[in-house]
């Protein structure tokens, strides 16, 4: 029995859709709440350890439909954003990967991997002088002056994973691109070999195949490039191949931006509806509506981790409605900084299928079971202070102003701390 059913279970309170059952691909979900990728750098050698895994067993164990892991890289280390990420790129990975899945199943859960080549942000790349790939050459400038607000050890804690090397970059060629395909392809069986319940084929946030979707980063004129249609491809090409390895009826999300700030000519929500057509044509059976800044000095707060609650719920809108309009029964997932009434009403509204809940589930990996038990008020805020992903700048792991205890044994028991000698003033 899921840890909502033990919990609650026919107490839906104000949230009976936010607790109702889901299905994607042939994956039955006990609620509509999915915990998206956040990454935890608790990876040893491209390999899941037992930090990490207690990380997802908690949120599971917390009542989330469908925990997705941070992003890892498909052809690790190349395309890597980070030594602590997880490895898809040789068979020694799926045993931590099957011990994940295995503690995930203990708490009723279910568990996804995301997939990804970091394209133009390839960091491990940088380190080791190895140009970034990415569709077309020059890459759009950044401006970066607010560095220079930055300690010392500000910006040695930002070179970390870089080794302080600039980088450099080239245009991805019809081989190389054939390379990546077939390694998210190869990633897609590791990960389903390993009992893992769906994978996320990561299409956003100024990745590889985000930069090809984008208007603002791809001005290629061959198959590659120019129309929606061929921009789309490469995304296309990788979940066709994906679905090719892993057969009909195992779960393929794909997250993309639906709005990109910056650069210029992006993504929009009308360009993210058209190729969230041609993708669940593709074969995707789900489509995770995000959104991305350019620069993150300028727009970080906008995308892809936003201020104002329910930030791309319009965005999601237009991509569902594309979506039923083509004929694709096809479920959409919304996300930015989701709140549960605000979820609530966007499921109400038919605006999405499922929410993620990303840095609220940081703060509570309970956020499930109080609702589901009618205890909205026992659920720990987020604050939106962004001390979480502070950390991910500096390739550490994430640590929370309101949970004390994210990223450190949050699955076990730990008894009251003494409070005798403390004075409250």
């Amino acid at each position: 029995m899921s840890p909502v059913g033990r919990r609650g279970a026919g107490h839906t309170g104000d949230f009976g859709r936010l607790l109702a059952p889901g299905r994607i691909g042939g994956l039955d979900l006990p609620n509509r709440v999915i915990m998206p990728a956040m990454d935890m750098n608790l990876c040893v050698d491209g390999s899941v350890t037992d930090a990490e895994i207690d990380h997802y067993a908690a949120r599971a164990a917390g009542g989330v439909g469908l925990v997705i892991t941070g992003t890892g890289a498909v052809s690790w280390p190349v395309g890597a954003a980070s030594m602590h990420q997880p490895g898809f790129s040789d068979d020694r990975h799926i045993a931590g990967m099957a011990k994940l899945a295995d503690a995930v199943h203990a708490q009723s859960g279910r568990v996804a991997m995301q997939l990804c080549h970091h394209g133009k942000v390839s960091t491990i790349d940088m380190a080791n002088d190895r140009p970034l790939l990415v569709p077309s050459v020059p890459v759009p400038a950044m401006d970066l002056s607010t560095l220079g607000d930055c300690t010392v050890d500000e910006l040695m804690g930002l070179a970390n994973a870089s080794g302080g090397k600039m980088p450099t970059y080239r245009a991805a060629t019809d081989d190389d691109l054939d390379e990546v395909i077939d390694a998210f392809a190869a990633a897609a069986r590791r990960v389903k070999a390993a009992g893992i319940d769906a994978i996320e084929i990561h299409a956003a946030h100024g990745y590889l195949l985000s930069t090809f979707l984008s208007p603002g980063y791809n001005h290629r004129t061959d198959q590659w490039g120019g129309s929606v249609d061929n921009r789309a491809r490469l995304t296309c090409e990788v979940v066709r191949a994906v679905r090719a390895e892993v057969g009909d009826g195992y779960p393929v999300l794909v997250r993309i931006n639906g709005h990109e700030f910056g650069p210029d000519g992006g993504i929009t929500a009308h360009i993210a509806a058209a190729q969230a057509v041609l993708i669940a044509a593709a074969g995707a059976d789900a489509i995770h509506v995000s959104a991305n800044a350019h620069d993150p000095f300028a727009n970080f707060t906008a995308g892809p981790l936003p201020d104002t609650v329910a930030a791309y719920r319009p965005i999601a809108a237009t991509v569902k409605r594309a979506l039923v309009a083509a004929g694709h029964d096809v479920p959409v997932v919304g996300v930015g900084r989701v709140l549960p009434e605000a979820a609530e009403d966007m499921l109400a509204s038919g605006d999405c299928d499922f929410v993620s809940m990303g840095r609220q589930l940081l703060a509570d990996p309970d956020l499930v079971a109080h609702l589901a038990d009618n205890h909205r008020a026992a659920v720990r805020p987020c604050i939106n202070c962004y001390v979480c992903v502070e950390q991910n700048f500096f390739d550490l792991t994430p640590r929370c102003a309101v949970n004390a205890r994210l990223g450190r044994g949050e699955l076990d028991g730990v008894g009251q701390a003494d409070t005798s000698g403390v004075r409250c003033w």
